[in-house]
C-alpha cells in the first residue's frame, strides 16, 4: 500500500518500468529527488519542478540538485559519490527539510532523550524527533530504536514518505526517557585499577561522590560526557583540593573525592571512576 501510494502520486518511481525493488537500498541522490518532489507538492514556489525536469538536457538528477540547493533542502557540494547509500539519519534530515513545519503537526508524545540511539545533541536529532512526534517515524522496536547510521531500504522509504504525504497514514507512538542506570561498583570496567589500595568501604564512599558528579551527563553524546566530566573534575580540584604525592590515598579516587588531596594519578582514577559509572571504559 505504501509503494502504491508514493508511486501513484509521483513521489517515487521504480528502478525499471515493472520493478520497484523494495529491499534495495536508497541512494543520496534518490533521496534528494524525492525530497524535491515532496517540497514541490507542499509549496509549489517559483519555477515548477516539473518544468525544470522537462527542460533538463543534462544528467537526470541535475534539476533536483538545483532545486534542492535553491530551496535549502540539501546541498550536494563536497559529496564525492551521490550514488552512495544514504544513512537513515541523513534521510530523516532531508525529508524534514523538504516540508514546512505545519505539515509535521505533533500527534505523539516523545520526550527529549527517549529515542535510545539518537543523542539529543546529534545534528540529525531535531529532524528525527520531529518526525517521531508527527507519527512519521516510530522506530524499529518497542524501545523506538532508530539506527541512524544504518542504510534504509526503498520499501521503508516508501512507508515514511507516504506518511509525510498523507497524514491519515501516520502512526501513534509514545516514548519516555529511560531512567539513568549507573554501572554498579562491582561491575566497573576498570575496577582493579580504580580501587588501587582503597578498601571496599572507602571505594564505596568515592563511588557515591563520583556518581553525583557524573549523573548529570548521562544520556548526552559521548563528546559532551567527556567534556562535562573533565570540566567538573577540574573545577572540583580548583575549589579546596590540594596536590600531593605523599598523603594517604593520593593516587586513588578516595583520596580525590573524600580526602581532598590527590596526585595526577588520583585525578586520573577519579576521572576514570566517573567514566566507568557512565559505562565508558578508559
Amino acid at each position: 500500500d505504501n509503494v502504491r501510494s508514493v508511486y501513484e502520486v509521483g513521489l517515487m518511481a521504480g528502478v525499471t518500468d515493472t520493478r520497484f525493488d523494495t529491499e534495495g537500498s536508497l541512494t543520496i541522490i534518490q533521496t534528494v529527488a524525492m525530497a524535491c518532489r515532496l517540497h514541490s507538492a507542499h509549496c509549489g514556489e517559483g519555477t515548477p519542478l516539473e518544468e525544470m525536469v522537462e527542460a533538463n538536457s543534462g544528467a537526470w538528477y541535475q534539476p533536483y540538485v538545483e532545486y534542492a540547493d535553491f530551496h535549502e533542502i540539501a546541498s550536494l557540494e563536497g559529496i564525492d559519490d551521490i550514488n552512495a547509500d544514504i544513512a537513515r539519519g541523513d534521510f530523516a534530515w532531508i525529508m524534514w527539510a523538504a516540508v514546512p513545519d505545519e505539515a509535521l503537526a505533533e500527534i505523539n508524545s516523545v520526550e527529549d532523550g527517549a529515542i535510545p540511539d539518537v543523542p539529543i545533541t546529534g545534528y540529525y536529532a531535531a529532524p528525527v524527533y520531529a518526525l517521531y512526534r508527527a507519527g512519521i517515524l516510530t522506530g524499529n522496536d518497542a524501545k523506538g530504536t532508530f539506527t541512524p547510521e544504518s542504510t534504509i531500504s526503498r520499501g521503508a522509504a516508501a512507508a515514511i514518505i507516504s506518511r509525510i504525504a498523507d497524514s491519515s497514514l501516520r502512526r501513534p507512538v509514545t516514548l519516555t526517557k529511560a531512567a539513568f542506570q549507573p554501572v554498579a561498583m562491582q561491575d566497573l570496567a576498570n575496577l582493579k585499577s580504580i580501587q588501587k589500595k582503597a578498601t571496599d568501604q572507602e571505594l564505596a564512599q568515592a563511588y557515591d561522590e563520583a556518581l553525583a558528579l557524573a549523573a548529570p551527563y548521562a544520556g548526552m553524546a559521548l563528546e559532551d560526557q567527556l567534556m562535562g566530566i573533565a570540566v567538573s573534575i577540574r573545577e572540583r580540584f580548583e575549589h579546596g583540593m590540594s596536590y600531593s604525592m605523599e598523603t594517604e590515598h593520593y593516587h586513588d579516587p578516595y583520596g580525590y573525592f573524600i580526602l581532598g588531596s590527590a596526585s595526577c594519578a588520583g585525578c586520573t582514577r577519579a576521572t576514570g571512576l566517573c567514566l566507568n559509572i557512565l559505562g565508558i571504559p578508559y
